[in-house]
């Protein structure tokens, strides 16, 4: 869940990629490196913006999102014992669908969650990495409405991946988590066209460092 303070000081000279929370910041060595979602809303033209959205439409969808991400990453990695209190009842029904259906998948499925991932530009973590028989790397989402630049994340997602660990992402897309009004929560997974998706990736990525005089890697 999001950090209460700023802890840029403490991680920024550390060797290895460290993300300030409160901040949404990626350092390593002293070097700030560019978020995922950074990129993607300062190059794409489709980058969701909230201007005019009341606030509290907006700090509600984020407090659900992060309490849901904080349970079921904590599910994955096997450090959730038992939902805290104080947890939304909103965000624990996502969870609750959530671990109905991952507890479904077939085969069972061997994942890593919250993967700080990074070249030496770029940063981003992924929320579910799976890594057998082959690695898939999934977003979860919880919105109403899946956006047209979720291809391009989950896709740099998966070139960061191959840059830091020198393996082949096969799959790549988002588990939406979505519920409408005294509807049950309903989750699906909607997987993207890989190379569709690094295509778009890569143009914006391109040009972001175009827009920064950055050499294009």
């Amino acid at each position: 869940m999001q950090a209460n303070s700023c802890s840029c000081d403490t991680i920024r000279d550390g060797p290895s990629v460290a993300i300030c929370v409160f901040c949404h910041k990626y350092w390593r060595g002293g070097r700030e490196l560019a978020s995922v979602s950074r990129v993607i809303r300062e190059a794409s033209p489709d980058s969701y913006s909230w201007e005019g959205v009341d606030e509290r439409v907006v700090e509600n969808a984020r407090e659900r999102g992060a309490e849901t991400d904080f349970l079921f990453s904590g599910y994955i990695a096997g450090t959730l014992t038992e939902i805290p209190v104080g947890i939304r009842h909103d965000a624990r029904d996502r969870f609750l669908a959530l671990q109905e259906w991952w507890d479904g998948l077939q085969p069972p499925a061997f994942a890593m969650s919250q993967v700080i991932l990074a070249d030496d530009v770029i940063a981003g973590t992924a929320d579910v990495i799976l890594t057998l028989p082959e690695v898939e790397i999934w977003d979860v989402k919880n919105v109403a409405k899946l956006q047209s630049t979720y291809p391009a994340q989950v896709a740099a997602y998966a070139q960061l991946y191959q840059a830091q660990y020198g393996a082949t992402v096969s799959k790549i897309g988002v588990i939406h988590v979505t519920q409408q009004k005294h509807k049950p929560v309903i989750v699906r997974k909607v997987e993207y066209d890989f190379n569709a998706a690094m295509s778009q990736w890569l143009t914006l990525r391109h040009a972001w460092q175009g827009m920064r005089g950055k050499v294009a890697t």
